[in-house]
């Protein structure tokens, strides 16, 4: 593709953009006197690594009204988001949980994606992209395009047959302009 056309990079934002996990362990951990750590979370179902009350705990985290107003944004991820905003067009693109929906618009917002380019949905597979970032995989199955696995304990079984997997923001900017050049 040349890059005289903008090809479409589908980027999730949950875990990709803003890691909102060490939050929630942090908070779990206060909670119940536990010790866990961003390593000990090694599946996206989260039921499937936390008993059932702690599970709870963290469903209510996730459903609380403001949880991204007063999130940051790591400095290598804002300056990837901008270069690759330079060759191609980002569609953000996240689950829209109840009770955060407003929050979490607001917050893609200010990262400076249009309304255009904002997508909450469940299913990531009715967009089509010349290229996907995401951390769940089972969001990187459209063979149509270059899959990119953000690296995290829960995708470590990730095949790199099917794309890099990577939570390298510099590798991440090299490997869609380059595929997008391609």
């Amino acid at each position: 593709m040349s890059l005289d056309k903008k090809g479409i990079i589908v980027i999730d934002v949950d875990g990709v953009i803003v890691d909102v996990m060490p939050n929630f362990i942090e908070k779990i951990n206060a909670h119940f006197g536990t010790t866990y750590l961003d390593s000990d979370i090694t599946s996206f179902h989260l039921d499937q690594v936390l008993p059932p009350d702690q599970f709870d705990f963290m469903m209510n985290l996730w459903s609380t009204d403001t949880l991204y107003d007063n999130l940051t944004v790591e400095e290598d991820v804002l300056s990837a988001l901008d270069k690759m905003k330079g060759f191609a067009r980002l569609v953000a693109c996240s689950s829209p949980m109840p009770g955060h929906i407003r929050s979490k618009y607001e917050f893609i917002e200010k990262l400076g994606f249009s309304r255009d380019d904002i997508v909450l949905t469940k299913g990531k597979d009715i967009l089509k992209a010349d290229i996907r970032i995401d951390d769940h995989t089972e969001n990187l199955t459209d063979p149509e395009s270059f899959n990119i696995c953000f690296a995290k304990s829960w995708n470590t079984f990730w095949d790199e047959k099917d794309g890099p997997r990577t939570d390298d923001w510099e590798k991440i900017v090299k490997l869609t302009e380059e595929k997008l050049r391609s």
